[in-house]
Formats: structure tokens, C-alpha cells, sequence
């Protein structure tokens, strides 16, 4: 199962979280550029919750995945009005098929955490929302690995849009790099060995960057190493999911 996550380097000059208002306008760049059959699913968190999009989302038959505020009712089938507090009074754990989500009929999917409450809706199969919300945290791991555990994008002077769109590319594109090296490396070469918590002792992207930045310190001498790196890309170098 290959995932797509939409990325977008465009600068906006509103300040704070973009919200669903742009999204529409995101996404049409990415079907211009690779096509809506390269989307499988589209996850989202809560602040891009917005009647308009959502049914623009269904509309034009993109799955979605999208986390909803537990402030938000959900309308049943039989046209009764519940609160999420309502609906997980008796159960930790619930799903619900056609029913209306900030006035967009979707499947829902909800469940009581220790201190909050999370409420998928979609147009995908009911239990199969929190599978697919679930990996929304990957782009959070790519911004990070963008920042400080990473290339430490957010230490640039710059502040020319056009200039700072070129720079989050290339970061982009070393991001790749990087990660498919290190996934290559931990398939094929050595597996990444992991702590007692039960994650890697490095992602893949920090092993890629780690082998890929010791080649570069010694480039005249190590550049038959860097050009074998290089050719694992293309390799089966998507993580399959599912």
C-alpha cells in the first residue's frame, strides 16, 4: 500500500495555521501535477474541518480521513443529534456508517482517550478510519526531520517567498534522499536495531543522513561510496503500509 501525503511549498502571507480554506486550491496542484489516482487517502487534523471542503472532498470522490472536535454532533440515521460525550457514555469505542458530520454525510469512527476524545469521519469503511488517520504522523516526523533533527530549516535568515519556496524544496528532496537510503540500508544491509520502547534506534531518515553526510566529509576518497548509495534509490524504496 503506497501512501501519498499532500506537501505543499507555497508561501502564504497569512499568519498562523492555514486552514481549509486553502486546501482546495493545494490539492488542485497536486492532481494537476500527479493525478488524483495517485491519492489514496487524504487525513487531516481538526483545523481543517470546514463544511464547504469537506463536501468538495466527497464531491470529487478523494478519500478522507479527517479528524473532527469533539465539540462537534454527530446527526444518526434516524435523525437524532448526539454529542460525543453522549455517544461513548456506555462504550470507549464506536463506529457509524452514513451519518452527518458538520453537515457532510460520512462514516464516522470515535473513541474516548484518557484525557480527549478522537473522532475520525470519512468516506472510507468505518473501522478502517483510525487505521488511516493514524499515519497523518508522518508528516509530522517530516517537519521535524526538516527542523531541528534534521537539515534545522527553521535557523535560515531568509525571508524572501521565492527564495524560501526553493530552499524548503531542495530540503524536500534531500528528505527523500535521505530516506530511502536509510530504509534501503535497514532492508538490505543492516537492520536498524531497536530499543526496549519498541521503536528504531534511528529513523530511517537519521540513518540515511548519518551514512550519507560521513561519505560527504571525505568525498575525494569516498565518492565510489556515495555513488552506491545513490544507486539503491529506485530500489523498492517505499515503505508499504497494510
Amino acid at each position: 500500500m503506497v501512501w501519498v501525503y499532500l506537501f505543499s511549498s507555497k508561501c502564504l502571507t497569512k499568519r498562523g495555521t492555514q486552514t481549509h480554506r486553502n486546501a482546495p486550491d493545494l490539492l488542485n496542484q497536486f492532481v494537476t501535477l500527479f493525478g488524483k489516482e495517485r491519492i489514496l487517502c487524504l487525513t487531516a487534523d481538526r483545523e481543517f474541518v470546514g463544511k464547504k471542503w469537506l463536501k468538495w472532498l466527497v464531491d470529487n470522490k478523494v478519500n478522507v480521513a479527517m479528524r473532527f472536535p469533539k465539540s462537534h454532533h454527530i446527526t444518526l440515521r434516524n435523525g437524532e443529534v448526539c454529542s460525543t460525550q453522549d455517544l461513548l457514555a456506555q462504550q470507549s469505542e464506536r463506529y457509524f456508517k452514513d451519518v452527518m458530520m458538520d453537515g457532510v454525510r460520512l462514516n464516522g469512527a470515535l473513541k474516548k482517550l484518557a484525557d480527549d476524545y478522537l473522532i475520525v469521519g470519512g468516506s472510507l469503511a468505518p473501522k478502517k478510519l483510525f487505521g488511516h488517520y493514524r499515519y497523518r504522523w508522518s508528516i509530522e516526523t517530516f517537519f521535524q526531520s526538516l527542523k531541528k533533527r534534521g537539515f534545522h530549516l527553521e535557523e535560515t535568515h531568509l525571508n524572501a517567498l521565492d527564495r524560501l519556496k526553493k530552499l524548503i524544496a531542495i530540503v524536500s528532496v534531500a528528505f527523500v534522499l535521505c530516506w530511502q537510503v536509510g530504509y534501503y540500508y535497514h532492508q538490505n544491509r543492516s537492520f536498524i536495531p531497536m530499543k526496549k520502547h519498541g521503536y528504531k534506534a534511528n529513523s530511517f531518515f537519521r540513518k540515511g543522513l548519518d551514512l550519507l553526510r560521513s561519505v560527504c566529509k571525505f568525498i575525494e576518497s569516498r565518492g565510489f561510496l556515495f555513488a552506491h548509495y545513490l544507486s539503491w534509490l529506485g530500489k523498492d524504496p517505499t515503505l508499504k503500509i497494510g
